[in-house]
């Protein structure tokens, strides 16, 4: 289901150590919550141990990063608690090799969850119990049947403090759409919910999902509001910047500008964020 799993033309660019620095110097001091991957897979960098050490010298209140666990080994483990890492998402779907071997073609689910537990294991064991484990479940009919196992599987991980339920996005060129949910499985995907939003909570764990299975509609209307580009900002590894991750066209690093709230809307006409693929409305 990831976009860059389709054959397109992008080109696999790694974000280096003097570009990172770039993006440091220009946003770090105003920055509450940084997130050191979006859409792509962070690990890769062999560069990243270095990042995750030079974002911690300005005190950023929440760091995290989202990775699919195949190089979450100790060199990474131990950068983000000697660094004080907030969280690490993990983006998992499944609880059987089968099912997640399936969807996430090419890895190695034995290997994740033997990461998974070194990582639990490792912050149980660090003085200020960080990060915390976010489990990132993307939910589609191959693994439907697997959600409630799912569900129970990961929050047996003692430091695993939620777990997120998503839907999954269809994207152009993807032909996924035989695995959107559908009304037919709303009651079903309600009985789950309702017996492991108990069952989390017994654990202490937030479960979060949307209330509907399936997105009905992502027509937006015309009165809609979309508070994302008035407090985020996408950095691509070229050291691009936007205002949406949908919009097609960034900025150079050295060209961009903080924008009061008129440019901002102006910036969102002007570059035309594709709005009909993103998760923030439902």
């Amino acid at each position: 289901m990831c976009y860059l799993s389709k054959n397109n033309k992008f080109e696999k660019v790694n974000i280096d150590k003097e570009t990172f620095d770039k993006v440091a110097t220009k946003f770090f001091s105003r920055t509450r919550m940084l997130y050191l991957s979006c859409g792509a897979e962070p690990l890769v960098n062999l560069n990243f141990t270095e990042f995750l050490k030079s974002s911690s010298g300005y005190g950023i209140p929440f760091r995290s990063f989202a990775t699919n666990g195949m190089l979450l080994g100790k060199k990474v483990i131990d950068s983000c608690i000697d660094n004080h890492v907030d969280e690490v998402i993990l983006s998992l779907d499944g609880a059987s090799k089968e099912t997640a071997q399936s969807i996430r073609v090419g890895s190695d689910f034995n290997r994740i969850i033997g990461n998974l537990e070194e990582l639990d294991q490792a912050v149980s064991n660090s003085p200020n119990h960080l990060p915390r484990i976010r489990i990132n479940f993307t939910l589609m009919q191959s693994n439907f049947h697997e959600l409630e196992k799912s569900i129970r599987f990961y929050s047996k991980f003692k430091n695993v403090y939620v777990i997120d339920i998503r839907h999954m996005r269809v994207h152009e060129g993807m032909e996924m759409h035989d695995e959107v949910l559908t009304k037919h499985h709303q009651q079903e995907y309600d009985d789950i919910i309702k017996r492991m939003k108990k069952y989390c909570k017994e654990r202490k764990i937030l479960l979060q999902h949307s209330k509907k299975c399936f997105v009905e509609s992502m027509d937006i209307e015309d009165k809609y509001f979309c508070p994302i580009p008035f407090f985020s900002i996408y950095v691509d590894s070229r050291g691009d910047a936007k205002l949406c991750p949908y919009v097609k066209k960034g900025i150079p690093i050295n060209q961009f500008n903080l924008m009061n709230n008129r440019a901002i809307f102006e910036y969102l006409k002007k570059y035309s964020p594709n709005c009909g693929i993103c998760e923030t409305k439902d």
